[in-house]
């Protein structure tokens, strides 16, 4: 069915979109559509749409391999923004800028490059303590530097395991339904802002009751048994 053709007009304003085949996502997440507002801006450098002196805001970014992080804004006049660097491996970043006039972006500009140093990683655990009340443990360590959680482990003699991960901001968990006739470990590690298990601490625990003997005395195994 045919449609009317649509209007070309010399200082018109058009609506522009975006659309994946088949109704398909185009932008999974924020940094996609960021990526995808970089893309636009260059366009709109190269057919001169605006230059920096129309600016109404000026973006600076970090960006490298698995970052990019917004340092902070400008309107005018000079200034200095301190930054940390983004959490992703160590190598070389730009800090760009882009700026935009009345919210649409304009094109980014690379400003300088610098190497990223390593991200922190997660120190080694200390002062695990466990107290055992019945089938219930009462699990609590010390603060573990870098870390953002903690990865704590209960391990029974008797093979059977639990794991938790626990936010940096409690060091302390309670643990039930643990066998009173099993003694075991609890190992507490702490992990750091890209994942890497910083060296784990390991408290023991003990059995509260004694496992039934479950053997049969010679004189009870019938006439089956072996003869002497």
């Amino acid at each position: 069915m045919g449609r009317k053709p649509r209007d070309n007009v010399a200082g018109g304003i058009y609506h522009v979109y975006a659309r994946g085949n088949n109704r398909a996502l185009v932008f999974f997440d924020d940094r996609d559509r960021r990526a995808y507002l970089g893309i636009l801006g260059d366009v709109l450098a190269e057919f001169r749409w605006c230059d920096w002196g129309t600016a109404s805001k000026i973006t600076f970014i970090e960006r490298g391999d698995g970052v990019w992080d917004e340092i902070g804004t400008a309107t005018e006049g000079k200034g200095t923004i301190p930054f940390e660097p983004g959490l992703a491996a160590e190598g070389e970043r730009e800090i760009i800028a882009q700026y935009d006039v009345n919210g649409i972006p304009g094109p980014i500009e690379e400003l300088d490059v610098y190497d990223a140093p390593p991200p922190p990683e997660a120190g080694e655990a200390s002062n695990v303590k466990v107290k055992r009340e019945g089938k219930k443990l009462t699990i609590k360590w010390g603060k573990v530097a870098e870390a953002t959680d903690y990865g704590v482990v209960v391990q029974q003699l008797n093979g059977v395991q639990k794991s938790k991960i626990v936010p940096a901001k409690k060091r302390t968990l309670k643990v039930g339904r643990i066998d009173p006739t099993e003694a075991g470990t609890v190992a507490v590690s702490g992990i750091g802002p890209l994942g890497d298990i910083g060296t784990e601490d390991i408290a023991t625990f003990k059995a509260i009751k004694k496992k039934p003997d479950r053997r049969i005395p010679y004189d009870q195994l019938g006439e089956g048994g072996p003869k002497l």
